[in-house]
Parts: structure tokens; sequence; C-alpha cells
């Protein structure tokens, strides 16, 4: 049965109860109505003939009462109900003195009169001559002791009420076929919402989703309802839309991770739990005898072209690794293929493990060493004619030393390409994201570039932790020693990370001894890197309390034999210890030493939610040993770490041979205006052109593009711009001989060129080769370019930059004729007075904000300010709040404490650029 059905027959029965309800009420009540009425007028007629007949009885005797009551009876039939009357008077006990159907004196057999003088009350129901009837009666003495009954049939006094009845049911019957009709009516009306309902309902679970509930009628509970509906379909789009572009990046991602597999000089394996593998790459699918990796999937290694002893072996291995769960790491195997042919190799297997930490199967690598050890299964059975073959050895050495910088170069040759390869599209992706972010003012699009952009940085954060780790082992690591403002560098690293201690609603303490010099001879670039990595690891790991970050000096002695400071003029020297205690999981007694080795980490990441490479700390211990010190860990497991670090004879420099203007001297970056120039971009891909282009695009610029070094020489030559951004890795020509070749021709060879490329891993022996006035490194930043432009191009710089404390110009410029020209037009406030009123009562304000670095509220006061400068038609305050502004969205703490600096020196020179006009 349909719900509509269901609806007309639930109502149907409803009116039926509640009008048999109101028919049976009414039935009863007039009943109840009709009789009492009745019983009221037979009482008052009885009353009124007892009256008329004693009064006859005491004038005139019997007799004459009699002829009166057959009068009163004959009445009796005028009445509308007591047609059926019958009145009759009794001498009690049974003499009649009056009845219609007895004579007077008769003894009257009627056994319902000894009924009437027992009964209480004064009616009753009998039955005479099997009529039911219906008697009033009364009693008097007068002189004998008469009884007096009224009686009609009982039919005839409930006739009125049977005439009322049929009246009633009359109008039951025509409300309930009325309310029937509206009932349905309204029915029918809310089915058929119900049905587009279900109709839009079922093309949602066809797949429709451009399916909408239209038109919605009413605001009341289906009304909602459809509009829930339509809400939650548009959510399911959008959902679906989201979930598509979320799946592209997860697709890019893995066709990433498989050109970097593809592309690792290793074979690189993994199976499950049955020792069927699940994967490889393609080093490996090749030298297993099969075209792709995809081949290898759903096999074992005795479907692989080995022997049957070898597989067995195999499996061995595998199943003792994930039984033990722990890793075999660089052991040799000898093993036998199908033919009878032997090999060796050096492999690494460890344990893979789902996310609840049981092991599902295995991660293998495997690198084939047959020829070196037929190498040295040669050396060992010509190590007992040393003599003879001593000219042999040399030579096999030599060619084993050739070997070996071979693989050393191939490995550095790898690195770079991989750096150069993953550099290259990570600058499309970072610097897109970059202009995306100041373009997108959706919240939940701008989430989405924050995770693009956090995880390209993570990304570049491993490249640059691997190339380290390289360098480092092949030595080419340098330090370079200079002035370093010691609390400076910790504040920034304070003020870097900042924004996840917040988030993670944990407390960061900073704490100096306070006769800690203010400046020490180190290497800054490096000492940050350690400061990052122990910092970011306590944060990480980290997930209530505190990270306290302490700063002192334990001694101040004589320069030790040895030390290389790298002023060799320095006298004084002190040990510097800094320590980084956090609340975190803490680290076993027995991993501590592993903690600092290349790709290792603690037993409990692996299963925990933190990831990383297990670079930093490495690199971290190599770069402290480096700078003359040690690195320690102590703690508990479960109550946090204290990373210590002590870095020995560290030289204090003569104050006066710091340059500590020069030292503080910084630029704000986006108060550069360029003046009009024109730049050839050389790069052989389309998207850095863009980036670039989109970059500078606010700039009054001309560009000029060349996809290869050939054109852009040829452009160069026609065009003669002003400078070149030239790629090194190009097609057809190089940057390298293009570089050389303008700079070996008379009108170009003055053209600044700033070398633009991903290649890291020898960075000044690139600049020195290829003869480049600037560098920048792929991925580049807005910031980076500007800043390396501004070194080569004219410009000039409209929001004030401190120097020193106390010196401030509206407007700084290369051209100081062109400022001169300008200050006057640019400066002209409306109600210079109150300006300066209103800008000195926000100096409490800037005084807090410069104490508590709030970026929210210093979002708001840069907005606020720069509202001001418009109320009062100034440009120097209108362009201030919109560079802090700026700078606060996207956290860069430098340039915010550069802008807030500028604040007080800013109404110092509104006060003096007035007093000097006379303005009050």
């Amino acid at each position: 049965m349909k719900i509509a059905a269901k609806l007309n027959l639930f109502s149907i029965i409803i009116l039926m109860v509640m009008t048999a309800f109101v028919f049976t009420c009414g039935i009863f009540i007039i009943n109840k109505f009709v009789y009492k009425f009745h019983e009221h007028v037979l009482r008052l007629e009885l009353e009124n003939m007892q009256h008329q007949i004693v009064a006859v009885l005491e004038k005139s005797g019997t007799k004459a009462a009699s002829q009166v009551a057959a009068g009163l009876q004959d009445k009796l039939a005028e009445h509308q109900f007591m047609k059926t009357g019958n009145l009759f008077i009794i001498e009690l006990p049974d003499r009649v003195v009056f009845h219609k159907d007895y004579m007077p004196g008769d003894r009257a057999e009627l056994p319902f009169i000894k009924y009437m003088l027992n009964y209480q009350s004064s009616s009753m129901e009998y039955t005479y001559q099997a009529v039911p009837r219906y008697a009033f009666f009364t009693t008097i003495h007068s002189p004998q002791k008469w009884l007096f009954c009224l009686s009609v049939q009982k039919k005839e006094l409930y006739e009125e009420s049977l005439k009322y009845m049929r009246i009633i049911i009359s109008i039951a019957l025509i409300i309930f076929c009325i309310n029937a009709v509206i009932v349905s009516i309204f029915v029918n009306r809310f089915v058929k919402r119900i049905k587009i309902t279900l109709q839009c309902i079922s093309r949602i679970e066809k797949g429709d989703l451009e399916a909408r509930i239209q038109p919605i009628q009413s605001g009341d509970e289906l009304g909602l309802l459809q509009k829930g509906i339509n809400s939650m379909i548009d959510k399911i789009q959008e959902r679906k839309i989201e979930q598509q572009k979320a799946r592209q990046t997860i697709q890019a991602s893995r066709e990433m991770l498989r050109s970097i597999i593809d592309n690792i000089p290793v074979s690189i394996f993994w199976k499950n739990k049955n020792s069927v593998f699940t994967g490889c790459n393609r080093q490996f699918a090749v030298a297993s005898g099969f075209d792709s990796p995809e081949d290898i999937i759903g096999k074992t290694d005795y479907d692989l072209n080995w022997s049957k002893e070898s597989a067995e072996y195999f499996r061995i291995v595998d199943q003792r690794v994930m039984d033990n769960d722990k890793p075999e790491l660089h052991y040799e195997e000898t093993l036998y293929k199908a033919d009878g042919e032997q090999r060796h190799s050096e492999t690494n297997k460890v344990p893979l493990h789902d996310s609840q930490g049981n092991v599902v199967g295995i991660l293998g690598t495997s690198e084939d060493i047959t020829e070196c050890k037929k190498t040295e299964e040669e050396l060992r059975r010509h190590r007992d004619n040393l003599e003879e073959l001593v000219q042999e050895r040399t030579a096999e050495m030599l060619i084993a030393k050739e070997q070996a910088e071979a693989s050393s170069r191939a490995k550095s040759n790898f690195l770079t390409n991989m750096s150069h390869e993953i550099r290259t599209p990570m600058n499309a992706i970072l610097g897109f994201t970059e202009i995306l972010a100041a373009q997108v003012t959706k919240s939940q699009h701008q989430e989405y570039l924050s995770i693009i952009q956090t995880a390209g940085k993570t990304l570049l954060e491993i490249i640059n932790d691997i190339l380290d780790i390289s360098r480092i082992e092949a030595g080419k690591l340098n330090l370079y020693w200079k002035p370093v403002d010691i609390r400076n560098v910790f504040i920034n690293i304070q003020q870097l990370f900042c924004k996840n201690i917040e988030k993670k609603g944990l407390k960061l303490i900073l704490e100096f001894e306070p006769d800690l010099p203010v400046y020490l001879i180190l290497d800054e670039v490096r000492l940050r890197q350690i400061l990052f990595n122990l910092v970011g690891n306590s944060v990480k790991f980290t997930d209530f309390g505190y990270i306290k970050i302490s700063v002192k000096q334990s001694c101040s002695h004589g320069l030790e034999d040895g030390f290389d400071s790298g002023r060799d003029e320095y006298r004084n020297i002190t040990d510097l210890v800094f320590s980084v205690e956090d609340t975190g999981i803490g680290i076993p007694e027995d991993e501590r030493g592993l903690i600092f080795e290349v790709f290792e980490q603690q037993e409990k990441q692996r299963h925990y939610k933190h990831g990383g490479t297990g670079l930093g700390l490495a690199i971290s211990k190599h770069l402290v040993s480096m700078m003359g010190g040690t690195i320690s860990v102590t703690g508990e497991k479960g109550k946090g770490s204290i990373f210590t670090v002590v870095l020995k004879n560290i030289v204090i420099p003569d104050p006066c041979e710091i340059d500590i203007k020069k030292e503080n001297k910084k630029i704000n970056l986006d108060s550069i205006i360029f003046n009009k120039a024109k730049i050839l971009i050389a790069d052989d891909l389309q998207d850095n052109r863009e980036i670039l282009k989109e970059y500078l695009k606010i700039y009054d610029f001309d560009f000029i593009e060349a996809e290869n070094g050939k054109i852009a020489v040829k452009l160069a030559k026609e065009h003669l711009p002003d400078i070149i951004i030239m790629d090194i890795k190009m097609p057809v020509m190089n940057g390298n001989d293009a570089v050389r070749i303008l700079k070996s021709y008379k009108k170009t060879s003055k053209i600044p060129v700033i070398a633009f490329t991903a290649m890291i891993m020898n960075v000044d022996k690139n600049k020195n080769k290829i003869m480049c006035d600037g560098y920048l490194i792929k991925p580049v930043t807005r910031n980076e370019l500007i800043k390396e432009l501004a070194r080569f191009l004219e410009h000039t710089r409209e929001v004030p930059e401190i120097s020193n404390p106390g010196t401030y110009n509206c407007l700084h410029t290369n051209k100081d004729k062109t400022a001169a020209a300008n200050i006057h037009e640019f400066e002209k406030p409306e109600h210079p007075a109150e300006l300066i009123h209103v800008l000195e009562e926000n100096l409490e304000k800037w005084q807090y904000l410069f104490r508590t670095f709030s970026i929210s509220e210093i979002q708001n006061f840069a907005l606020e300010l720069k509202e001001t400068g418009r109320l009062y038609n100034y440009q120097p305050l209108i362009i201030w709040g919109e560079n802090l502004f700026s700078q606060a969205l996207i956290f860069n703490m430098d340039e915010i404490r550069i802008i807030m600096e500028q604040f007080p020196d800013l109404i110092d020179q509104i006060k003096q650029l007035f007093s000097k006009t006379g303005h009050k």
C-alpha cells in the first residue's frame, strides 16, 4: 500500500473515531437533557392535577374528585408527549378512586402499587399490559391516604430524543464528509511534495549530483528537509571535486616517487608476508630478466632467473627478517642463477609494518658486487707473489681508485641531476603557490595552498639534507667564520617556530646568561641549521608541555693550540653552551647513539606519527664536530629529552672591529620600486619564465624570453637588455656557453647576468665557471628574486628604512636627485597636527605589539594605520601599513621587526618635516 493510500485511510479512521465520539457524547447529553425536561414537566402536571383534585375532594367529596380526574385524563391527550398518559388515584391500600380501566370503588389488582409504596424515589419504571411505562407518583392524607400517579409510555417519553439524535447524526455525517474532502486534499498535496523529494533522492542514488528539489514550497519540516537535501547534494558535489583534485595530486606524487625510485642506481624491491613480489624498481626488473617492474608483481623468487637453492635461501632470509622484526643490513650474498652463473651482491632487508605495527612484508635493496668480489679474489690469489706482481697490483689499484673516483663522481652527478630534476618542477609548484597565495581569498583554498607549499618545502629540506650529507662525506663542506649576534640568531629561531608552537599549545622558553657576549665568531648559517634541526625535532615530538632553549658561556681562557678560528688576530675565546629541552616522547638510553647515524631514527618513531628522514641529527653532529664541539642527549623515555651542544674555543671579537652599522642594516624588499628596465629571461621551461614574470608584473619591466642559450645570445645582442636571468642547463646551448659568448662581446660584456639554476652541488665552482654576476637557486622566492635584482637595477624605496636609531627618511633612493624632486609632492597630509596626535595615541599599543609579536593583532594594527593614512591623505603611512600587513600574512618575522621599528621614527620625521615648513 502506497503512502498516499495509507495517509487517506489513516485520516478517515481518525475522522470516524472523532465523529463517533462526538455523536455518542451528543446523544448522551440530549437524552439526559430531554429526560430531565420531560420528568420536570410530568412532575409539574402531576402536582397541578393533585391540587385540583384535592380542592374538589375537600369541597364536594370523592365522586366529584373522580369526575375531575376523568376530565384531567382526557386533557392529557392534548399534551405533546403525554398522549399515552394515564392518571389514576388509589385509596390505599387498593380501592380505586379513579382509573380508566377500573370503576370507582373497585379493588385494583396492580402489583406495581406495592413497589411504589416501598420505592424510595417519586418516579419509577414498570410494565403494564406488556408495555413499558414511566410513572411519577405522590401520596396525600385528605382525609384518607391516597396515591396519585401519572404514567406515560416509555417510547413516547424518548421519542423527542430520537428526533434530535437523527438531526445530530445528519450533521455529523455532513461534517465527516467535509473533513474527509479537506484531509484528502491536504494529504495529496503533502504526498506530492514527498514524491518530489523521493524522485530527487532516487536520482542521487543513481549518481546524478545535478538533481535538486524544485520548487521548495514551504518552510515547514518537510521544506527544511528538502533544503537540507539540496545543501547535502551541494556539499557532496564540492567534496567530489576536492577528491578529484586530491587524487590528481596523489597521482602526481606517485609518478614522481616512481621516477625517483626507477632512477636510483640500486636494485629495490618489496614483498608481502608470503615472499611474493608486490613491487620493484626498473633496475631490479631488468636484472631479473623482465622488461618492466609490473611483470614481476605476483611472482616469487622461484619464478625469477635464480637457481632453486638461491630462491630457497631468499625465502629463508625473508622469513627470518619478518619473524624477528629486525633489519639485516649490509650483508653479502653468494648466489647462483638458473644457468649456473655465480653472482655476489650486498643486500639490505628491513621489515615493513602496517598502521598497527604488524609486519606485512619486507623492503630490500641489492647491489651487484660481483666484479668487486672478483677483484678481491684476484688480489688474494696474488698476495703471496707481491714482489713479482707489484707493478700489476699498482695498476689494478690505480684502476680501482679511478673506479672509486668514477663511482663518487657518478654519485655526485646523480645527486646533482636528482636535485636539478626535482628542484625544476618544485620551482613551478612553490612559485605558483606563492603567487596564488596572494590572490586567493577563500580560506579553504588558502589552506590547500599552504599544504602544497609545506609539502614542497619539506621535500626541499629532504633534498638539502641529502646533499649536505654528501658534501660532509666528501669533505667538501666548508665553514665561513664571521662575527655573529648570538642573541639575534636564537631569537630568530624562536620566531620561526612560534606559529607551530602556538598551534600545538606549547610554551617556548628562551633563556640567555646575563654576561653572554653580544658577538661571537661563528658560521651563522650552520649554527642556524643546527638550531633548526634540534628545535624542529622538539616541536615535532612534543605534544604538551614546553620547549626550553638555554644559552650560556662556560669559560674564558687563552687560545688553545691547534684551533683555527678563521681569525688569528682574535685573542679572547670562550666555550658556547646551548641546550634544547622538551617534554616530548623522550629517547631510550640504548637508542641515543643510533639517532645520530645517517638515515637512523629511534624505534618508536617508526611506529609513531612524526615521519622524517633520519638525517637532521646526523648533519647536526657533523656540523658541531666541524665547529670544534660536541653534542649529547639526556632525558627519560616518555618524559622528554635535553640536547646539549658545546662549541669550544669560540672567539669573542673586538667590538671596535665589528661593523655594527652594516650588520644591523636591513632592507624591506616590498618597499622597492624599480625604474623602467628591460629584462631578458632565458629558460627552456615556459613555467619558470612565467613565474619570474608573475613575480615582477607589478614593476615597469619589459620582458624578452628565450628558450635556450643560442636564442638568448641573439636576443641580447639585438635588444641590449638591462639585465639577463640565465638558466644554466638548457638544450642547444647551455647557460655556461651563452654567458661566455656574451662576456666576450663588447656591447654585452657589461650587462649583469644572474644565473638561474637548480644545480647546487658545486655552487662556488659553478659561480667561477659561468662568470655570472649573481646567482639564484631554484625554487626561487619572490623576495630572493627582488633582492638579487636590486643589486643591479636602479630603484627607489618608498617605505622608511631604519639603518641606525634616530635616523629616518620617508623616501630612500639610489638616485638622490630623483628623491629630492619627488619628496615634497609625496608627503602632504591633511591636518598634520591631528595625524601626529593620532599616531602618538597608538604608541602604547605599538609598544605592546613589539613585545608580544602577536601576528593577528599586528595585522589589525597595520590595517588601522593604513586607514588612518587614507583618512589624512598621507601616502608613506598607507604604504607602511600595507607592507606591515603583507609581511604579517606570511609570518616574515625579520621584516615585521624592521617595519615595526620604523613607527616612532615615522612620527618624529613628520614632526620635523612640518616644523620646518611652518605647519601647526
